[in-house]
């Protein structure tokens, strides 16, 4: 039984109860809220997102894009939609600095070849639910590039446990994205909070509707 243990160890399949979060590199993300309660994001390895399409997952990334496009490599491979280029102008991130690939048949090919070249901060891939010898290589990659791997889960009905830093859900809220905390390594508990992008985007969130109530008017009684 100890060596079937010391071999997953070796793959960092699990994790010892003992390791500590403070052995984890992060970088901040510029939101209070996610900050606060997950210490920013990874600077290297694999992190999951899980969420519909189009709620706000990658403007939640922004601002820590900005920081790490200054000198690097983003790559986006199979993005669900075409990246608009005044978006990333608008936010001080140089278009210069940002690849885009568009192939479904070879993507996961093409993040391990740019994740462990050494010229990419940050890798964004699209993709269905990966294999536990997938994740894996991505992750091996993205150490050895001193890269982040962003994999956006396409199947967000089957998430299988992954042995990676960090897993999250999002979910669309009137004020920005609501995140669920579905592993983290070096967490003991599942975590829910709420990101508030309304500070940042005002134009793009809802506004509470300011219900009214208004009364029937009181029917006259007939006299006799």
């Amino acid at each position: 039984m100890q060596n079937i243990i010391d071999l997953l160890q070796r793959k960092q399949l699990i994790w010892q109860g003992s390791e500590q979060k403070s052995s984890i590199q992060s970088q901040a993300s510029c939101f209070s809220e996610w900050d606060q309660h997950l210490e920013g994001f990874p600077k290297t390895g694999l992190m999951e997102i899980q969420s519909e399409a189009g709620i706000g997952e990658l403007r939640l990334m922004t601002p820590m894009l900005q920081t790490v496009a200054q000198n690097r490599t983003i790559v986006l491979i199979n993005p669900p939609a075409s990246p608009c280029a005044h978006y990333f102008e608008k936010e001080g991130i140089p278009t210069s600095n940002i690849l885009v690939i568009q192939d479904t048949k070879h993507n996961l090919w093409a993040a391990e070849q740019c994740l462990k070249s050494g010229s990419c901060a940050c890798v964004c891939l699209w993709h269905p639910q990966l294999e536990m010898h997938q994740a894996r290589r991505l992750q091996v990659a993205a150490e050895k590039g001193r890269a982040l791997n962003i994999h956006f889960n396409l199947d967000q009905h089957n998430g299988c446990s992954l042995p990676i830093p960090l897993s999250v859900n999002l979910e669309a809220t009137e004020n920005g994205v609501k995140v669920s905390v579905n592993k983290r390594r070096g967490g003991w508990h599942q975590q829910t909070f709420t990101v508030d992008l309304s500070q940042r985007w005002p134009q793009l969130c809802t506004e509470k509707p300011q219900h009214q109530v208004i009364p029937f008017p009181a029917r006259k009684r007939q006299q006799a």
